[in-house]
């Protein structure tokens, strides 16, 4: 039995290099599970912003024109809030934003938190 364990160490060893950095499999399996998760959260955010019920940019030009003209919520098919008419959606639409500015913000902050601590010194 000793021998069959020196030669299964022999074999592994030969695949193995001495300097070799060993991964954490849950370490990594986490990653890829988190890295699905935030692509999902941020395809839902990006289809509800563009999108959903003709997206936000449909709702902003008929916005702007109703604060700056004499056009009124009428004039774009709005009746009462389940007929919004043109800004059918707009709800899910400005969530969606106010999500996807959070986002922008966490990301910025998290890179200047990080800026210059990835890259290794050439000095070395």
């Amino acid at each position: 039995m000793k021998i069959l364990k020196e030669i299964w160490k022999i074999v592994v060893d030969i695949f193995e290099e001495e300097e070799e950095v060993e991964y954490d499999p849950v370490h990594i399996g986490g990653m890829i599970i988190l890295t699905i998760f935030f692509m999902a959260i941020i395809y839902w955010d990006l289809w509800a912003l563009i999108v959903y019920k003709g997206g936000i940019f449909k709702k902003i030009i008929p916005f702007f024109s109703i604060i700056f003209t004499s056009k009124t919520l009428k004039d774009y098919g709005y009746s009462f809030f389940w007929d919004a008419g043109v800004f059918d959606g707009w709800l899910t639409n400005l969530i969606a934003l106010i999500f996807l500015l959070f986002f922008i913000f966490i990301i910025i902050k998290i890179f200047k938190k990080t800026e210059g601590r990835l890259i290794p010194d050439e000095k070395e």
